[in-house]
């Protein structure tokens, strides 16, 4: 049952939250029917595939699950498990941010300088404080993304000077990559629809990349969206879900699995169809809770937009009413943070932090994964679901648990 401890000690094991500052806005599409409820797939390429779940008790009853208790099915049928991970006596906390730079045309709210002051002065002071605790070891990474481009500037630092370094980096331009053909469509439609002039200033930005730049593509059955003046947000053409995909898997593999949680701060979501519930489902078949701030939240609509394109219901339809329904999708909360009171320092930011390494630390103690090592095989990899169950009735609450794998 402890196969994997020892890789654990040799390579970090760390429970991760993902801030994500993300400020783009678009419409949301569809309706609560057509949110996608199918989970994501995922291709195992390790010799362990892992189940991550979290169980909470209620009442007065306190002791830990055991093996005994649970049952993992594998395509409707029972099967044996040979990794059983409880919680650890010392969780270890990785905050992942990540932060949208775009430089694309956007409304006149979205003010980079305006927005990430508190990165002009942060300190050593902020990133000590967001280091310390008494309770778990702290690891920060951070990312930004342009657009459609991203880019990683740290991971899993614990220095104080580290982090302060890279943080003042995050408004930095990253360098020009070569984009897919999805990305250069996407980067042509931004700018058909910019003012006269937006992109030749965006050319005029020099390329000085900080980090590594990371890939990061639309997710399956999902498309750009029209371009159209009459599209709501037609501007904010960038791609802040794609981006918390890509951060959320890149984080995956450096926390060898680890048990992963996201912090989206952001207006809504971007000029694709993609929608926050397939961050949502990415999330939870992964053992993540998400935590979504919605930067310049206005009143709810009292009207329904409608054109040729799509219907928006309000107020779940609004574009930041629906980011904001993450939170719920993952089992996490939300933070609706009103235009007026944007102007966030460092002292604000690191007291947001602190809250979700609190909420983080208290849902480490019930973090658990199962798992099995794979045998070899001639056949061809196929697609199974596993899912964890309870064999008893007991006096708590099961979440996650269930993942498609290729295997």
């Amino acid at each position: 049952m402890n196969q994997l401890q020892g890789a654990r000690k040799r390579s970090g094991y760390y429970t991760c939250v993902a801030l994500v500052v993300s400020a783009t806005v678009s419409g949301v599409l569809g309706s609560p029917q057509d949110l996608p409820k199918e989970l994501p797939t995922f291709r195992i390429q390790s010799g362990f595939v892992i189940v991550p779940f979290q169980f909470e008790r209620t009442g007065s009853a306190a002791a830990k699950l055991t093996e005994n208790d649970i049952v993992l099915v594998e395509d409707g049928v029972p099967r044996p498990f040979t990794v059983f991970e409880p919680p650890v006596d010392r969780p270890a906390v990785e905050l992942i941010l990540l932060f949208d730079t775009t430089t694309w045309p956007m409304d006149a709210k979205w003010d980079l300088k305006a927005i990430y002051r508190f990165v002009e002065h942060w300190s050593d002071v902020e990133s000590r404080g967001v280091l310390k605790s008494v309770h778990a070891d702290i690891r920060v990474s951070i990312y930004h993304f342009d657009g459609v481009q991203l880019e990683r500037l740290c991971q899993g630092v614990g220095s104080p000077n580290a982090l302060s370094s890279s943080m003042r980096n995050v408004l930095a331009p990253i360098g020009k990559s070569e984009l897919s053909p999805t990305q250069r469509r996407a980067f042509d439609l931004a700018f058909d629809l910019a003012p006269e002039g937006v992109r030749e200033e965006y050319h005029a930005q020099p390329a000085s990349s900080a980090g590594e730049i990371l890939p990061m593509e639309l997710p399956p059955g999902r498309r750009l969206a029209p371009a159209a003046r009459s599209w709501v947000g037609c501007n904010h053409r960038g791609w802040p879900m794609e981006a918390a995909i890509s951060v959320l898997k890149d984080s995956v593999l450096a926390a060898r699995r680890g048990s992963p949680g996201l912090v989206l701060f952001s207006e809504g979501i971007g000029g694709t169809t993609t929608l926050p519930s397939d961050v949502a489902n990415e999330a939870n078949a992964l053992g993540i809770t998400a935590y979504p701030a919605v930067l310049n939240m206005g009143p709810k609509p009292a009207t329904i937009y409608q054109n040729e394109h799509l219907t928006i219901a309000a107020p779940f339809f609004r574009i930041q009413e629906a980011f904001l329904e993450l939170g719920k999708l993952t089992g996490g909360w939300g933070l609706p943070i009103p235009a007026p009171e944007l102007d966030l320092g460092a002292a604000e930011v690191g007291k947001m932090l602190d809250a979700v390494k609190a909420d983080c630390l208290r849902r480490a103690t019930s973090r658990y994964s199962v798992g099995f090592a794979l045998g070899t095989s001639d056949n061809a990899p196929s697609e199974h679901t596993l899912e964890v169950r309870l064999r008893a009735r007991l006096n708590g609450k099961l979440t996650g648990g269930r993942r498609k794998v290729f295997y």
